[in-house]
């Protein structure tokens, strides 16, 4: 473009970015733009972890072929076990958890990557534990009565996240990095004491 008029110049980079913008925004009825992030970047979660920082389920666009083409060449490490503390019968916020592999994370740029996972050559597992009853707590458990309690404390359960790193798939080349994203680790009870007015 360096021999062309300016002008003529001007105007096919504005095509090209009416046709990037046509392919990622859409315009809404009352005229608002609409992004659909999943469209700006090479991969996308699975349908059934949308919403979700990450996916233990490997969905049926997961790149097996590319990833089986990285000559990956680690020494095996020791293995760290897992510690489990012990847990009330009933907690006040229950919890849910999975450990297996992440095929898919949404790291700190808001970017699905394909996190890299070889079965038997370079697996990555991660323990994930989120609370089943997300926000305030309005009934009675076993540790507390809600008619007392609610009057002094505001209670509420809370999925806490801690960050990762993970080995995935570069968005551009197929090479690995390193990207961090945000998982959900133990679930816990704040109690926060009401002010009085």
């Amino acid at each position: 473009m360096a021999n062309l008029p300016r002008s003529f110049a001007s105007v096919v980079v504005v095509i090209m970015a009416i046709h990037i913008s046509a392919n990622t925004v859409s315009m809404s009825v009352d005229g608002e733009l609409l992004v659909d992030s999943r469209s700006m970047f090479k991969y996308q979660m699975p349908d059934a972890c949308i919403g979700q920082s990450y996916c233990f389920e490997k969905g049926d666009n997961y790149p097996d072929d590319v990833i089986q083409k990285l000559d990956l060449n680690f020494e095996s490490q020791n293995r760290i076990g897992t510690r489990k503390g012990s847990e009330i019968d009933e907690p006040d916020c229950p919890s849910k958890s999975n450990d297996g592999p992440i095929y898919y994370i949404v790291d700190e740029n808001d970017a699905v990557r394909v996190v890299v996972q070889i079965p038997d050559k370079f697996p990555q597992r991660y323990n994930v534990r989120w609370c089943v009853n997300e926000g305030k707590v309005t009934n009675d458990t076993r540790h507390f009565m809600a008619s007392r309690t609610f009057d002094k404390f505001d209670v509420e359960c809370v999925s806490v996240k801690s960050k990762f790193n993970f080995v995935v798939l570069n968005q551009e080349e197929n090479k690995i990095e390193v990207a961090t994203a945000n998982i959900p680790v133990c679930c816990k009870c704040r109690y926060d004491l009401k002010s009085r007015n």
